[in-house]
């Protein structure tokens, strides 16, 4: 079983320097930062320290010119598939 700390249905929002962290509770493959839908939301400067993902940050195929910024590794980002979604990785 998955789970979700963030979950953002909406348009410009800016979420910076926050820490998501892991509980030693979290289940595996808990995901950070979900984008379900919305465009140009910006995630910058987080620290998400979660164990066992590959899903740090996954931004929904639906939503458009979404920016993760020194935020994930390249590998626990998920662009949904659409290339208008970018990670600049730490």
């Amino acid at each position: 079983m998955s789970k979700i700390v963030y979950k953002l249905n909406t348009e410009n929002v800016y979420i910076s320097a926050r820490q998501v962290e892991d509980t030693h509770q979290t289940p595996a493959n808990t995901t950070g930062i979900l984008v379900m839908k919305g465009d140009y939301n910006r995630i910058s400067s987080n620290v998400i320290t979660i164990q066992d993902t590959n899903s740090k940050v996954v931004i929904n195929g639906a939503a458009n010119n979404n920016w993760v910024i020194y935020s994930t590794e390249g590998f626990a980002f998920q662009d949904g598939g659409n290339q208008s979604n970018k990670n600049i990785g730490i």
